[in-house]
Parts: structure tokens; C-alpha cells; sequence
């Protein structure tokens, strides 16, 4: 298996492109291919937010 450019390292500041606006059109682009709307459930927003944020920054998802 070849490595891939993700993750990215993160400041401790945090990262100002992972926002909640991210996290809405990633969610919009899952509902433009047929797939519920995360957006009108917090619960799937937060699942999906937290998927988001270990496959652009943790190290240890796989």
C-alpha cells in the first residue's frame, strides 16, 4: 500500500479550513447522491463531522 497525502498535520491553533461549513457542504454533497440529509440531524452531523476530522488529521485511523 502506497502512502497517501492524508493526514494532514494540524497546528496546535487548529485549522481555520475545518469548519461547520465544511462539514454542510461535505453533507450537501452526500444528499446531491442520493444519501440522507446529515444536515437535519445532529447526530449524524457530529458522526460525520468526527469522520471528517480522523481521515484529514489522525494518524491512526486505519
Amino acid at each position: 500500500m502506497t502512502t497517501g497525502l492524508f493526514p494532514v498535520q494540524v497546528s496546535p491553533d487548529g485549522d481555520a479550513r475545518f469548519t461547520f461549513g465544511l462539514v454542510i457542504e461535505v453533507a450537501d454533497v452526500l444528499k446531491r447522491h442520493g444519501f440522507p440529509d446529515a444536515n437535519t440531524h445532529g447526530a449524524d452531523h457530529v458522526a460525520l463531522r468526527q469522520a471528517l476530522f480522523r481521515f484529514l488529521y489522525d494518524p491512526d485511523r486505519w
